[in-house]
């Protein structure tokens, strides 16, 4: 990923739908993160700092990055109106977590002069934000409206901001496999779904979905919800679908079944 360094959103945006490696983007957003870093900034600067991005956004975002005794963080100034502020836990980072990195994109529009670029100010902006979007906290803020010049209350994040989904993406180190995504998309059983969250975040090989089982002559004889054809497991919806992929040599699970058996199952296809 070096070349992409100096590289446009556009281009990372290309680069990503090539290669939608979501577990690469978000350890090199870490990565940037920890080398922003001073190397000794002092407690001082760090309160300072940390301080800032809680006045602008609210205690709660720091509440819920947890905030470890010893911090190391970083101020890169952009631009006159673009700054970002990162704090770094790196307890966290030696187990790649993307928890451990705090940022904050912080556009201050509103003292802008004639002398300012806001648009490239704006694209500055966008750019990072499309950059960090992978870390679970990562917060961008401008000061005013882009037209009217007024300056809005500063949000103050409360507990029904964030969606379970959040939640369990920053306690769980939930990764956001853009094929767990679409696969999630495509079942038709409810009760699968949070079972696909918990493979997702434990690794397991991707099944197919809506498997059709063939005869010897290409016809479709029967269809699973989840497949793993190279295990040959399928998780159907129906006895009579159940029974054709047994009959055909498979490991059968109804959704039932399935759930149950999550443990011994997942160490079987992730050997």
């Amino acid at each position: 990923m070096q070349p992409l360094e100096s590289a446009g959103s556009f281009e990372w945006l290309m680069y990503y739908l090539a290669q939608p490696d979501f577990q690469q983007w978000q350890n090199w957003a870490l990565l940037r993160t920890l080398a922003q870093t001073d190397s000794k900034p002092g407690e001082n600067l760090t309160e300072k700092r940390l301080k800032n991005i809680g006045d602008h956004l609210s205690p709660e975002a720091l509440e819920r990055w947890e905030v470890p005794p010893k911090v190391i963080s970083a101020e890169v100034r952009v631009s006159p109106l673009l700054t970002l502020l990162t704090a770094v836990d790196l307890g966290r980072h030696q187990q790649l977590n993307p928890t451990g990195s705090l940022v904050f994109i912080n556009l201050d529009d509103f003292n802008r002069s004639d002398d300012n670029d806001l648009k490239g100010d704006w694209q500055a902006a966008l750019r990072l934000l499309n950059f960090y979007q992978f870390l679970p906290h990562v917060y961008a803020l401008t000061g005013t409206d882009i037209d009217g010049r007024k300056t809005p209350d500063f949000p103050r994040i409360t507990a029904a901001n964030f969606s379970n989904k959040a939640r369990d993406f920053g306690q769980n180190n939930h990764q956001n496999n853009p094929q767990w995504e679409e696969l999630k998309e495509l079942v038709l059983e409810d009760d699968l779904l949070p079972a696909l969250d918990r493979m997702n975040r434990e690794g397991w090989p991707v099944p197919e979905p809506g498997y059709e089982l063939e005869n010897e002559k290409g016809a479709g004889i029967a269809i699973a919800e989840l497949a793993w054809t190279d295990a040959k497991i399928a998780v159907t919806l129906t006895p009579e679908d159940g029974e054709a992929f047994l009959n055909a040599g498979w490991k059968v699970l109804q959704v039932e079944d399935f759930l149950s058996s999550l443990d011994t199952l997942g160490k079987t296809l992730k050997e």
